[in-house]
Parts: C-alpha cells; sequence; structure tokens
C-alpha cells in the first residue's frame, strides 16, 4: 500500500474495501454463531479432504498395481514372442 498509483486504484480500493469500514456484529451471540457456523464449515472441508485424500491414495494403488500387471503382460508377450521366433 505504500505505492500510491495503486493505492488510489478504484480496483483496488473496492478489493480492499477501502472506503467502506467493515460491518462486525454488536452482540456476544451473533459472533458466537458466526464462529460456530465458520467451525462447522471449517470441519467439514476437512472431512471432505480427508475423502479426497483416501480417493486419491485409493486410486494411486489401483495405478501401481496396473502398470505392475501390464509390465508383467509386457513380459510375457516378449517371452513368448522370443520363443515362437526361434
Amino acid at each position: 500500500m505504500s505505492n500510491n498509483i495503486l493505492k488510489n486504484s478504484q480496483i483496488v480500493r473496492e478489493f480492499f474495501c477501502l472506503d467502506e469500514a467493515p460491518i462486525y456484529s454488536e452482540s456476544m451471540e451473533e459472533c458466537r454463531a458466526i464462529f460456530e457456523a465458520q467451525e462447522e464449515t471449517i470441519a467439514h472441508l476437512k472431512l471432505q479432504l480427508s475423502n479426497r485424500d483416501e480417493t486419491i491414495l485409493a486410486y494411486e494403488k489401483k495405478i501401481s498395481s496396473m502398470t505392475h500387471h501390464n509390465e508383467l503382460l509386457q513380459n510375457a508377450i516378449k517371452y513368448v514372442t522370443i520363443i515362437y521366433i526361434v
């Protein structure tokens, strides 16, 4: 914000809400409800990430298994081809 050109840019001012003060809740109950909702959202997002991590791990294992299987098949084809040629 030390650059006056950027600081005076309308887009930058809107992004950082420089012309409008943020609205804060007036009561403790409202603040508590907001924070609880945020904590619930964070917990839900963490669960989603955990589920996606498990899914990714399962796919990685499946890809590894299929890659190994493909290598075995390629080796078998090479072996059969060598026997057939000889």
